[in-house]
């Protein structure tokens, strides 16, 4: 089992294709790292699978209001936390039922046959080499 890189987060709106992505401390998610999120349909049914690509990270300073806080922050007299959140634009969703992901879902890089089912090569008889992906293993390039 994989370790979670974050979590889906509660203070963004998550739709069926994109959703943000609250980073763990001490983890890295960047631009066009693939992920894999599972989530529980509110009626109780099957579980959703939702794979997707971050298409843009951002920091921030909580507890701020005004770009001159920074100065506060780094003199250590505002106390605040630091934000690192990815969004994630939605490559795939198994079963197909266009459901958001929940507030706090774990987020996982996707890695082995779910990074193959994130980029739809599950579905391919012949893959070819385009490149290498940081979050990839040598497995997803052989045919």
């Amino acid at each position: 089992m994989t370790t979670p890189i974050g979590y889906v987060l509660g203070t963004q709106e998550a739709t069926p294709l994109e959703f943000w992505v609250a980073v763990l401390p001490g983890h890295v998610l960047r631009l066009d790292d693939v992920i894999e999120v599972q989530t529980h349909r509110p009626d109780g049914g099957e579980i959703v699978h939702f794979y997707g690509v971050v298409d843009h990270v951002r920091t921030l300073h909580e507890g701020t209001q005004f770009d001159t806080d920074t100065f506060l922050v780094k003199s250590g007299s505002l106390p605040v936390n630091i934000s690192y959140a990815a969004h994630i634009q939605v490559t795939r969703i198994e079963p197909e039922e266009y459901l958001p992901p929940q507030p706090g879902d774990t987020v996982n890089l996707a890695v082995d046959e779910d990074l193959k089912r994130a980029l739809h090569f599950d579905g391919m008889e012949k893959r070819i080499s385009a490149g290498t992906m940081r979050n990839s293993d040598s497995n997803i390039r052989k045919n």
